[in-house]
């Protein structure tokens, strides 16, 4: 089911994310030493996300339980919207809560994360759909269209990690800036990444009503040209300005495999094909950085190349394969 998933997720986040805090305290008040602590906080995070990484995946499934084909592209875009809302939110919010001890700011989260589990409680309920549906199989979903989606959405993901893992870097060299104008810098750029991604999720997806394979097409070239601007350009309001359209670009290719690969599975698999198209997500947010860092140092543009490399690629995929339409 949906909503025990939801609140085995958002239980876990909760009390891991607090045991997480009072860990780093125990440690700053020297009551347990370094190793101890260490060992503590990885087997705490590592807990995290085996009971807060089902929300993720049970979010999707419930959206598309609760949409139908033709508006499933602009449901998903509304989960992605949300994500790169609070992920502009986020950082403020824990800037706010910083100033009274190291630690409060997660504390804080959880406590937001509490809230939101009461909501999952009283809000959300089981969809008929999804209680009336067969029992589902995992198998069935492993098909050569399904396999090629999330593969590409995990190429995605890795191209798109690996050259933000690298921007305070480029910033810091291009623009000579100091650590702390680089810190403003890259914040101010994401965040207009942020809401160019937004602004296209909430309100152009849904207007325009296009296809999983035709928003991948159209997306995909504008990543690429921001990415050679970012890359050629010594000018930081230019860089600004290409940041916004990388974020317009990729504010499309996010929510189009999402629903490419919900669309390929039947109804009874969606809970199965969003856990696979998060896995595949997760594997290209492992790896990007590690590609990522390795390609800047050997050389500055590389990351790049990777990124406008790979967007090249995953045009060529969703127009090669049979992607599923609404």
């Amino acid at each position: 089911g949906r909503k025990p998933l939801l609140l085995i997720g958002g239980v876990g986040y909760v009390v891991t994310n607090t045991i997480f805090g009072a860990v780093i305290d125990a440690r700053l008040a020297l009551s347990i030493n370094a190793s101890l602590a260490f060992t503590l906080m990885a087997t705490t995070r590592g807990l995290y996300s085996l009971t807060s990484g089902a929300v993720y995946p049970t979010t999707m499934a419930l959206v598309a339980d609760l949409t139908s084909r033709e508006n499933r592209a602009s449901g998903v875009a509304l989960i992605g919207a949300t994500w790169g809302l609070g992920s502009v939110v986020g950082p403020g919010v824990a800037a706010a809560f910083s100033g009274f001890g190291a630690t409060v700011p997660i504390y804080a989260v959880s406590a937001f994360a509490a809230i939101s589990t009461l909501l999952y409680v009283v809000n959300i309920h089981e969809p008929r759909r999804h209680v009336a549906l067969a029992q589902p199989s995992f198998r069935s979903i492993l098909t050569r269209q399904t396999l090629s989606i999330v593969a590409a959405f995990g190429l995605l993901i890795m191209g798109n990690i690996g050259l933000m893992v690298c921007l305070g870097f480029h910033f810091q060299d291009r623009f000579a800036l100091d650590t702390a104008s680089t810190t403003r810098a890259v914040g101010l750029a994401f965040s207009c990444q942020a809401v160019a991604q937004i602004l296209v999720q909430v309100v152009l997806i849904k207007r325009l009503g296009w296809s999983p394979r035709k928003m991948v097409s159209v997306g995909m070239p504008i990543v690429i040209a921001a990415s050679a601007t970012l890359n050629l350009t010594a000018s930081y309001p230019v860089a600004l300005a290409a940041m916004m359209l990388m974020g317009f670009g990729g504010g499309f290719g996010w929510p189009a495999f999402m629903t490419a690969s919900s669309l390929s599975a039947g109804p009874e698999n969606q809970g199965s094909v969003a856990g696979l198209t998060t896995s595949f997500q997760s594997i290209g947010f492992m790896i990007g950085p590690l590609i990522g860092t390795a390609a800047y140092a050997t050389n500055h543009a590389f990351p790049f190349y990777l990124q406008m490399g790979i967007a090249a690629v995953i045009v060529m995929i969703v127009n090669v394969i049979r992607m599923p339409r609404p």
